[in-house]
């Protein structure tokens, strides 16, 4: 989780669809080769992911083996890693549960033609339930009977299902969308006032099934 107006929620792309949209929401990679986590480019050096995505690093031989990998019709691009930075309040309750989950890093140097989507500024509440977010991410596709990672970035409108205080929920009741591993990380996505905002962070999935 973390504060009310960043919002951490639980779901990627189970029964989702590519979607090309976006390009500030990339991929963690480890030495420009498999994904691990999603994240989103806040602004011109600045990636928003989960805690728990940074907390993989040390699997990875440390911070210069993660890339942060953006897609266009041209192709992959890799971006380093100068810094990451977990939320103060962050803290594993279980393999399943995440307070304050939510982590920004600094890349080496300014990411130029693609446009960071801001995060939103004002708070969630109740009313807030029902709205669709768009998730994304490039996690999961299927669970069972075996996993199957996403090629290329997913996406699915899934309504809020529930809010609290640190966070919410996103569910789709009827279809079963939801996130996935390998989302985690990745934004909920809305329109406020007109513009597009990272309203929420992926940190676990919820009720995920194929």
């Amino acid at each position: 989780s973390v504060s009310s107006e960043w919002t951490t929620h639980s779901q990627a792309v189970i029964r989702g669809q590519s979607d090309s949209r976006h390009p500030a929401v990339g991929a963690l990679v480890v030495r420009k080769t498999r994904s691990f986590c999603t994240a989103t480019l806040i602004a011109p050096r600045l990636v928003l992911t989960a805690s728990h995505c940074v907390d993989a690093f040390g699997q990875a031989g440390g911070l210069a083996n993660i890339q942060f990998r953006v897609e266009s019709a041209q192709g992959f691009t890799y971006h380093s890693i100068a810094q990451a930075t977990r939320h103060p309040k962050y803290v594993r309750k279980s393999s399943t549960l995440y307070y304050y989950d939510i982590a920004v890093l600094v890349l080496s140097r300014d990411l130029s033609g693609v446009t960071p989507i801001p995060v939103n500024t004002q708070a969630l509440n109740a009313s807030w339930v029902g709205q669709n977010v768009l998730v994304m991410g490039y996690g999961l596709v299927q669970v069972s009977p075996q996993p199957i990672a996403a090629r290329t970035k997913q996406s699915a409108l899934i309504p809020i299902f529930q809010v609290s205080t640190y966070s919410f929920i996103h569910y789709d009741q009827q279809t079963s969308k939801s996130a996935c591993h390998g989302d985690s990380g990745g934004p909920a996505l809305m329109q406020v006032q007109g513009q597009w905002r990272v309203v929420g962070v992926t940190s676990v999935a919820y009720k995920a099934r194929r």
